[in-house]
């Protein structure tokens, strides 16, 4: 018997190769390597953030906005989002959706399927229910359109040019989207053309020296209006005036620069 292959366990009552002991043990190691590997993480997405700017005009009048783009959240592994899962889109605080509108949830990829692939919106929510996830290597993209939104404040107030909160997103079966996540991005935009403003006022001047104005063309809550260019004229009123030297009438996108 060759003692390096061997070896003798109780008198020789279970021999096996050393060898095969140590193939044994590996395989061994392996399965349980297979066994109780850490399982991928899920890390589902808002993959498009939406966007939807509303006017000064419309947050006054309290007219409804559509989308400019249109989101979409993806599941990172097929089957993330289970059977009977929900998957919510809330408006912000101070604005409502438009409850006539009814959205239509579009799966870009994938198989998973939707109880109802539209739903009708309430003021606050739209809302979805997952029929069947989607099966493996077929994980989902869902796109969301159309959303319609106003705010429920409606004054200038409520108008300034600026981000407002997002509309959010919420899947209940998700693991990064089961906390609200922003999926549409809403802003105010200014509103047309309503009045001139001197946002420099004219100071007096000696003769002959230029006057440096700055006027703006604002909408109708004070919020200058950007992408409106025209030409715009300068005079004195009351009094004998004396003479403008120079150019008195330029675009809005340029300098007043005159002298008297």
């Amino acid at each position: 018997m060759n003692k390096e292959r061997w070896n003798s366990q109780n008198n020789g009552a279970s021999c096996r190769p050393v060898a095969a002991c140590r193939r044994t043990a590996s395989l061994w190691c392996l399965s349980v390597a297979v066994l109780f590997g850490a399982a991928p993480a899920l890390a589902d997405a808002v993959t498009q953030l939406g966007q939807l700017p509303i006017t000064a005009d419309s947050v006054v009048a309290g007219t409804f906005t559509g989308l400019a783009s249109n989101p979409r959240i993806t599941e990172s592994a097929a089957g993330e989002w289970e059977p009977t899962s929900t998957i919510t889109l809330t408006a912000p605080a101070t604005f409502e959706f438009d409850t006539t509108v009814a959205c239509v949830a579009t799966i870009v990829s994938g198989d998973l399927t939707l109880l109802s692939n539209t739903a009708t919106p309430t003021a606050t929510t739209i809302q979805f229910t997952v029929n069947t996830a989607s099966s493996a290597g077929n994980q989902t993209t869902i796109e969301f359109a159309p959303v319609w939104l106003r705010s429920t404040v409606q004054n200038c107030g409520a108008a300034a040019v600026g981000d407002r909160a997002d509309i959010t997103v919420t899947c209940s079966g998700g693991d990064n989207l089961n906390v609200a996540t922003s999926v549409i991005d809403v802003s105010v935009t200014n509103g047309a053309a309503h009045h001139l403003a001197f946002t420099t006022q004219p100071a007096n001047t000696p003769a002959g020296a230029p006057l440096t104005p700055a006027v703006t063309i604002q909408d109708q809550c004070n919020n200058t209006v950007t992408g409106d260019d025209r030409t715009i004229t300068l005079s004195i009123v009351g009094g004998p005036p004396p003479p403008l030297l120079g150019t008195d009438n330029l675009l809005t996108v340029r300098i007043c620069a005159l002298t008297r």
